[in-house]
């Protein structure tokens, strides 16, 4: 979880709402916490009510959600079993380190610490979309694209496979995506991840798949009949489809998806610390027949 990620506590479902629909407009990750409090006097349920519906409205926003539960150890150890992925508990000892047992075991993270100064409480806030804009207008500061890539791939690296697969998984037709197609975002797209197999053979020591700055404005110029939802089928390929060894650092894949044939190269840096795909799009069936017998094909 970024220390820069703009923090903002929300009470209600309105005010969570507010605060990604703000995020989305402002193309900024954001992190909600509940009120001080709210999981004892509203409720673990009412909180994933609140949350889940935020999210079902505004669902192209990358954030994330953190339950305060302050000193309680029981409502922390409830909330991650209702499988909250966030959970903050300021209590100490060795309950503390139970707990943050617990979650690291279930690919969730314990929280020890309130939001700073710096976060944004919407408590008795009447407009808080206004307010959320103005606070994130006001936090957005220069920084490098590819550093905050970096950060964003990192913390999909440290995540469990599942966890990993749903930061990657989210909606594809986003402002920020579409940036990163025409080349106005700097750094890297994390586009899927990889299973063990691919890994292997490639050799990769991150099972995150990039999408550089470069292969985006060139995918777009050469295959402008693929649409941003599209690049969603790269991991359903990595999943499901026939991989070959092209070289020692590439990899060479295809799959059908709505009855078209698909195909996708991957390449690992020569350190084998990054792996990105540098090509994918439709391709007529000769080319997988032509795979099949001049390539090595990964498990047998």
């Amino acid at each position: 979880m970024s220390a820069r990620r703009p923090a903002i506590v929300v009470h209600d479902r309105a005010q969570a709402e507010g605060a990604l629909r703000a995020a989305a407009a402002a193309g900024v990750a954001v992190t909600l916490w509940s009120a001080p409090g709210a999981a004892a006097y509203a409720g673990l349920a009412f909180l994933a009510a609140v949350f889940d519906q935020a999210q079902a409205a505004v669902p192209e926003v990358e954030h994330v959600v953190v339950v305060d539960c302050e000193g309680s150890a029981v409502l922390a150890h409830e909330a991650l079993g209702r499988g909250f992925a966030a959970v903050a508990f300021t209590g100490r000892g060795a309950v503390r380190e139970t707990l943050r047992a617990i979650a690291g075991a279930q690919g969730a993270r314990l929280v020890t610490t309130r939001p700073g100064r710096g976060a944004l409480d919407l408590a008795y806030s009447e407009a808080p979309e206004r307010e959320c804009a103005a606070f994130l207008a006001k936090r957005r500061a220069p920084q490098s694209g590819h550093e905050a890539a970096d950060r964003r791939i990192a913390a999909i690296d440290a995540a469990s496979p599942a966890l990993a697969r749903e930061a990657v998984g989210s909606p594809w037709r986003t402002a920020l995506f579409e940036r990163h197609r025409s080349g106005a975002v700097d750094g890297d797209w994390p586009v899927a991840v990889l299973g063990p197999s691919i890994a292997e053979a490639i050799g990769a020591r991150s099972h995150t798949v990039r999408f550089s700055k470069e292969t985006a404005v060139k995918q777009r110029e050469r295959h402008p009949d693929i649409e941003a939802e599209d690049y969603a089928r790269v991991q359903r390929i990595l999943d499901k489809g026939e991989w070959f060894e092209q070289s020692a650092t590439h990899a060479l894949g295809f799959g059908e998806e709505d009855g078209r044939l698909w195909r996708a190269v991957l390449k690992a840096t020569k350190d084998r610390s990054k792996t990105y795909l540098t090509s994918f799009h439709r391709v007529d069936p000769p080319r997988l027949w032509r795979a099949r017998e001049t390539l090595e094909r990964f498990g047998g």
